[in-house]
């Protein structure tokens, strides 16, 4: 499926969470415009759960920046651990590759937002008792797409 047969337009929750719940706050401490906002969702990874190493294949993966913001977790890097997958000699990108963070607490402190590359190789590990749970926020990167007043955009293939 190509991007033009998609259409993004704003929830009906979506003013209540911009207005009352805050995420207007977040959009300006990230410096985002919310008329590029493509979606945002509560990801919330259970206690002792493994997201195997995958890439994401969404529609709108190449055209947006998917940032975290962790609203609860946990920096020790014995019981969470966050891998982003590096590139090998072939150029491939092989779930096998992935790999950890450098800095954990400095990259995925609770606050601390971060923009995840979804398009490389990336997987959670969870040996933590509590949820793990991250603000997600995708934003439509590409200047020239059009988007109307209402906040709707209509993704074509360029």
């Amino acid at each position: 499926a190509s991007c033009a047969q998609f259409t993004v337009a704003r929830a009906p929750w979506w003013g209540e969470w911009y207005e009352e719940g805050g995420l207007k706050e977040v959009l300006e401490v990230l410096g985002v415009d919310p008329s590029r906002v493509l979606r945002v969702l509560l990801a919330r990874l259970p206690p002792g759960h493994v997201i195997t190493p995958h890439r994401d294949g969404f529609w709108c993966v190449f055209r947006c920046h998917r940032v975290h913001v962790p609203l609860v977790t946990c920096t020790d890097e014995r019981k969470m651990r966050f891998l982003v997958g590096r590139d090998d000699q072939n150029g491939s990108n092989k779930p096998g590759k992935a790999r950890p963070l450098r800095h954990p607490a400095q990259c995925y402190g609770e606050g601390r937002a971060f923009e995840l590359n979804n398009r490389r190789v990336h997987a959670v590990e969870s040996n933590w008792s509590e949820p793990r749970i991250h603000l997600i926020v995708d934003v439509l990167d590409d200047a020239s797409v059009p988007v109307s007043a209402d906040g709707a955009s209509r993704l074509g293939s360029s």
